[in-house]
C-alpha cells in the first residue's frame, strides 16, 4: 500500500543517514577517549536495548523462540559487533574511504560462501565482478598505485567485510529456516 511504501522510504532515509554519519561519529568519538571498543560496545548495547524494549511492549511474542534460532540470533548479533569494532578500528588506523571499500567485500564473501556451501552456480559475470571488486579495492586503500597505506587498517577492514558477512549468512540461513 501507499501507506507502507513512504514508510519504506522513511527508513530506507533514516537508515542510510545513520550509516552515512558513522565515520563523522568515529572521527568526533576518537578525540574524546573513547575507542573502538567503546563506540561498538555502546552502539550494540543501545540498539540491543531498544529492540528488547520494542518486543516487551509490543511484540512479547518475539520471545518465544528455538534454541536455534537463540543461537542464531547470538551469532548474527555478535557478527555485527565484530563489524563494528573492526568498521571503527579500520577507520582509526586508516581512513574512513578505505574501512568502507573493504567492509564492502562482504558480498563477495557470501557469495563465495553460497557458491561453496548453499550450492549457487559461478557464473562469468560473478567472475568479472569479484576481479573488478578487488581491482577497486585495492586503488582505494592504497595498496596499489602507491599510496601511503596502515596495515593495521586494511587487516581491519578486512575483517570488517569478512564479519558483514557473517552477519548476512547468519540471515540468510534465519529467513530460510522462517521460510521452510
Amino acid at each position: 500500500t501507499e501507506i507502507n511504501m513512504k514508510k519504506s522510504f522513511i527508513y530506507i532515509i533514516f537508515s542510510f543517514l545513520f550509516w552515512g554519519t558513522s565515520g563523522l561519529f568515529v572521527h568526533c568519538m576518537l578525540p574524546l577517549g573513547l575507542t573502538p571498543l567503546n563506540m561498538a560496545t555502546i552502539r550494540g548495547g543501545v540498539a540491543a536495548l531498544c529492540m528488547v524494549l520494542y518486543a516487551l511492549f509490543f511484540k512479547r511474542e518475539l520471545f518465544k523462540i528455538t534454541l536455534s534460532e537463540a543461537l542464531l540470533f547470538f551469532l548474527s548479533g555478535l557478527a555485527m559487533y565484530l563489524t563494528s569494532y573492526t568498521y571503527y578500528s579500520s577507520i582509526k588506523e586508516a581512513s574512513v574511504s578505505t574501512a568502507v571499500i573493504l567492509m564492502y567485500t562482504a558480498p563477495v564473501i557470501v557469495m563465495a560462501y553460497s557458491v561453496c556451501f548453499l550450492g549457487e552456480k559461478f557464473t562469468f559475470k560473478k567472475g568479472v565482478s569479484l576481479a573488478l571488486m578487488l581491482v577497486g579495492c585495492a586503488l582505494v586503500s592504497g595498496v596499489a598505485g602507491g599510496m601511503k597505506f596502515s596495515f593495521l587498517g586494511i587487516l581491519f577492514g578486512i575483517g570488517a567485510g569478512i564479519s558483514y558477512s557473517a552477519y548476512n549468512i547468519f540471515t540468510k540461513i534465519q529467513m530460510r529456516k522462517k521460510a521452510n
